[in-house]
Formats: structure tokens, C-alpha cells, sequence
């Protein structure tokens, strides 16, 4: 690798594009106050962050006791603010912070970077993280992003809006120096719920191997904000790691909510998986008793009435394969955020191999498969075409969902057929949700 020893070589190797992030961070950090004309009127906002994929800003503002945000171009904050946006100041201003103690090259080593546009790619090379939010991705396929870990993996990571929402509350968050990925899912249904999730992103990307201090920096930082007491997300981040005698691990996995994780082994099948907070879970696997539940869900519920008489004969109130086609799929236990502790849940060491593949998978694409659904869906494709194989299939199934059970019913009911009619076993999310994924081939 080329070492960069002066300002010159190095302006002489930036486009400005590229490198405008760090002027952009620089000018406008994250939490400091910016004004916006909003309806004819002038208003105070603060900045959440910069979005390296989009160039643009994330930022909110209080109304009427409620959160507001959107996004906003570096070009207008500076008409708003104004600033002078010239090209050749922007570069001056650029290399000013470059070369300033507190700027960007002081951050890195001179063999950590060829050139910023080679840093913006390799983001392993000095511990930054990728943080990607889907936010001009038509489909999962459209928002693909690759990058390596050493030599050790190759990852391909995508979020989108999905189907049927009008915001994506999902992140996807990458660290190639240390191997991290995680995949957070703001809870849709909370409010600000994709505020927050967006700030336990940042969190866990500066901190990845210490997921429990980026929750609590999360909640303390939303709180500061103002955020709905209720804002949370589910999450699940893992670290791919090679031992001094050479063997792989996925290490420090931990988890929170339903996102969900799976190993697949050189064959293609699955190999280890990871098991949802669920409430239907809980239930399928008998660590719930129906007084228990009868608190927690209206007793007029259909399948709160189906459990009820299954109580009174001793029966099991759910078994495993209704539990994957349940209404109450969706009823997660744990999550970050709201107004319980923090409780994440830690799995064991799952040793892996050269051809072993990882696919973590928020709600909007694991509620919608089971497990061996997924391998198959994504057996003897590439990384990328399975990708487009889970874009694909999710979006028929959110789509056409309603009528896939209604036909599934008029040809005798899931119970019976053992599937519905699209031939796959699960509920189909037919309201819709947003998906954040990542397929890490194990090399």
C-alpha cells in the first residue's frame, strides 16, 4: 500500500466528492443547530448525522410536542445558513481539516489509507463503520453494498423500504477492522421508532465490540433528544473471528427482538440458527402459561380462544409449526428501548468453516420464511443473487399476501395443506415491512 506523507500528494489524489463527508461532518456535527425554512417560516433544527450513501443530512425538530425529521443536502443548509458553498473553498476547507490536529488525518495512520477515495471503500482500514439505511434503495437488490473482511469473509449487506411503509426504520451497520455486523430493526409501530434506530446504529458502529454500552449511549442520547419514551429497536450483531490456531468463529453474538441469524453450512443447510424473542416463541416452546398470556393479549383474541380450551385439557396451547403462522408472530419480548432494562441476550461461540455461509435478516424477510425456506431460496446462488432472491420472493409475498390467504383458505386452511398456497409454510406479512440484510460468505 502507498503511503501518504504530505497534503499535496494527498489533494492531488482526492476528488472532491468523495471527500466533502469530512467538510460536511466538520461543518455541521452531529447534535449542533441549524436553521430551516419550514412552511413559510423560519425554525431551529439540530443535525442527527450525515449519510455518507445519500450525501445528505438527517435532520428533527420539535412541534407541537412531536418529533419531526427529514433529509437535507449540504447545499441547501448552506443557502439556509448562508455560507458560501464555492468549489475552491470547499477544497481549501477540506484539506484545512485534514491537516488540522483534530481533523481526519490525525484520526488515521499514514498506512491506513491510499487515498480518501480508497478509505470511503475500505472501510476496515481504520476501524470506521458502514452504516447503510436504505434510503434511495428501490429493492434490496438496488441497495447492495460488498466489502471484505481481510481474508477472512466477504459481506453483502442491504436494507430497504420494503413494502407498504413510507419510512424505512431498518440499519444495516458493517465493520470490516473487527469483523462486526449488525442488522437493527426499529420497532414500526412505536414512534420514533426509526429516529431511534438510526442513533443505536451510530452507536453500535463506534462501538462494535460493546453492544450493551452502545444500547445504554442510545437511550441516553435519545432521552437528551426528546424522543417518544417508547422509541426502540430489535437487533442482532455477531463478529466472524479467527483464532491463534487458525480455526473460525462467530463470536459475540447478541441479540435483542426478533432479528433474526443463521449459519448455513457448506452444503447449503442450515447449521446453527438463532431463536426469536418472541411471544410465540415463548409460547411454542412451553415457556409461557395461558394465565400468563391472558394479560398480556385481549382474551377475544381467535387464537387466545383456541388456547384457552387446549389449557383446560392440558394440551400444548401452540405447537411449533402454528407458532410460524400465528397472528401473534409479529409480539416481540425484548427489545432497545422503551421503558424496560436492557437485557440483551448472549449464544455461545459457533465454530464455521472455509464455504459456511451467515444471513442475518430483520422481520420483513425472516417472519415471512422459515429457516430452511431461506437456505433454499439462497442455495448455489452468489451472495448477490441470493440477495435478489430474497428481494424477489419477500416482495411477492408482502404484496400478494392477503390473497395468498385467501386462497390458501378456500383450498381447505394452512392447518390442512401444511403450507399455504404460494408453497411456503409461513404467515405472509401482508401489511408490508421494511428489510435489512446481510450475507457473509466465510472464505
Amino acid at each position: 500500500m502507498n503511503n501518504i506523507n504530505n497534503a499535496q500528494n494527498l489533494e492531488a489524489s482526492i476528488p472532491i466528492e468523495v471527500d466533502i463527508s469530512d467538510y460536511a461532518r466538520s461543518k455541521y456535527p452531529d447534535g449542533s443547530t441549524v436553521l430551516l425554512p419550514h412552511k413559510g417560516k423560519e425554525i431551529e433544527a439540530k443535525i442527527m448525522h450525515f449519510n455518507e450513501e445519500s450525501g445528505k443530512f438527517r435532520v428533527i425538530w420539535e412541534k407541537n410536542g412531536a418529533i419531526n425529521s427529514k433529509n437535507i443536502s449540504l447545499e441547501e443548509l448552506d443557502n439556509y445558513n448562508e455560507t458560501d458553498l464555492s468549489p475552491e473553498k470547499q477544497r481549501a476547507e477540506v484539506l484545512s481539516i485534514i491537516n488540522s490536529p483534530s481533523g481526519y488525518k490525525s484520526e488515521l495512520t499514514e498506512d491506513a489509507y491510499t487515498s480518501v477515495a480508497d478509505f470511503a471503500e475500505q472501510i476496515g482500514e481504520s476501524g470506521n463503520s458502514k452504516l447503510l439505511d436504505g434510503e434511495n434503495a428501490k429493492s434490496l437488490a438496488d441497495g447492495m453494498r460488498s466489502f471484505g473482511f481481510a481474508d477472512l469473509a466477504r459481506i453483502t449487506a442491504s436494507t430497504d423500504i420494503g413494502v407498504g411503509k413510507t419510512e424505512n426504520q431498518d440499519r444495516v451497520m458493517i465493520n470490516s477492522k473487527f469483523g462486526v455486523t449488525a442488522v437493527i430493526d426499529g420497532i414500526g409501530g412505536e414512534e420514533d421508532g426509526g429516529i431511534f434506530a438510526q442513533i443505536f446504529s451510530e452507536e453500535l458502529g463506534t462501538s462494535p465490540l460493546a453492544p450493551i454500552q452502545a444500547a445504554y449511549n442510545a437511550l441516553e442520547k435519545a432521552k437528551k433528544l426528546g424522543l417518544n419514551k417508547m422509541a426502540a429497536a430489535c437487533f442482532m450483531s455477531a463478529r466472524l473471528h479467527r483464532e491463534d490456531n487458525g480455526k473460525l468463529y462467530f463470536t459475540d453474538i447478541v441479540q435483542a427482538g426478533d432479528v433474526k441469524m443463521i449459519i448455513l453450512d457448506d452444503n447449503g443447510d442450515v447449521y446453527w440458527s438463532s431463536r426469536d424473542q418472541s411471544l410465540v416463541d415463548l409460547i411454542a416452546n412451553g415457556d409461557v402459561t395461558y394465565k400468563q398470556l391472558a394479560t398480556q393479549v385481549p382474551k377475544n383474541n381467535p387464537v387466545m380462544r383456541v388456547m384457552k380450551e387446549r389449557s383446560k385439557k392440558g394440551q400444548v396451547l401452540l405447537s411449533k409449526d402454528e407458532a410460524i403462522y400465528s397472528t401473534l408472530r409479529s409480539r416481540v419480548v425484548n427489545y432497545v428501548g422503551g421503558e424496560i432494562e436492557v437485557d440483551l441476550k448472549d449464544y455461545r461461540d459457533v465454530p464455521v468453516k472455509k464455504g459456511y455461509r451467515m444471513i442475518m435478516t430483520s422481520d420483513g424477510v425472516s417472519d415471512n420464511f422459515t429457516n430452511e425456506e431461506i437456505a433454499d431460496l439462497v442455495r448455489g446462488k452468489s451472495a448477490e443473487e441470493g440477495m435478489i432472491a430474497l428481494s424477489e420472493s419477500t416482495t411477492n409475498r408482502m404484496l400478494n399476501g392477503k390473497k395468498i390467504i385467501e386462497e390458501t383458505n378456500r383450498l381447505g386452511g394452512r392447518a390442512k395443506l401444511g403450507k399455504f398456497s404460494d408453497g411456503f409454510k409461513t404467515l405472509p406479512k401482508a401489511n408490508g415491512d421494511n428489510r435489512g440484510v446481510v450475507i457473509e460468505d466465510v472464505l
